[in-house]
């Protein structure tokens, strides 16, 4: 699936009555608008494609509406997914940006030394002070510091990160 398709954001919460959903997109295709009026939401292990009526700025957001859904309950089933563009599909201008390497992480699997599988990455926040990933962990999103020290090593063939968390982290919050 990945080497098709290219991760352009994610979806954020439901927005109003009619089931428009917030969207994060990443800051190299800011701009885009998908080809097709389709995007490829993620959800479990599938890409499943929602072809949109609307996808624009409004205010300090950026909003989308999707052909079958219309109201929050329905917005609420795919809020918080990645959302795709196949690469046979993005404009030629998008796709020769560069990965960074915390793109290159996400969907990694966190794996932690004590607790076992902790969850996959699905985000990730860079600051001057501290990266942080943000990680599905029992339904729930929690954010791991992106320390040296927690970083027992790589596994890139199987997309896994072994790490060794402080006891407790992954209740705050």
């Amino acid at each position: 699936m990945q080497e098709d398709y290219i991760q352009i954001g994610r979806l954020g919460k439901p927005f109003g009555l009619k089931g428009a959903i917030k969207v994060q997109i990443w800051d190299e295709y800011v701009g885009l608008v998908p080809p097709k009026n389709v995007v490829f939401v993620q959800q479990g292990g599938d890409v499943i494609p929602f072809f949109f009526t609307s996808f624009k700025e409004q205010g300090v957001h950026l909003l989308v509406t999707f052909e079958d859904v219309d109201n929050p309950n329905a917005a609420h089933q795919i809020a918080k997914n990645n959302i795709f563009v196949r690469k046979q599909d993005m404009p030629s201008e998008f796709l020769e940006k560069e990965e960074s390497e915390m793109e290159a992480l996400l969907n990694f699997e966190i794996m932690d030394k004590n607790l076992g599988v902790i969850g996959p990455i699905i985000d990730f926040d860079e600051s001057p002070f501290q990266t942080v990933v943000l990680v599905k962990y029992k339904d729930k999103e929690v954010m791991i510091p992106w320390v040296e020290a927690y970083i027992l090593g790589f596994d890139p063939q199987k997309k896994v990160i072994n790490m060794d968390l402080p006891e407790g982290l992954l209740d705050l919050g």
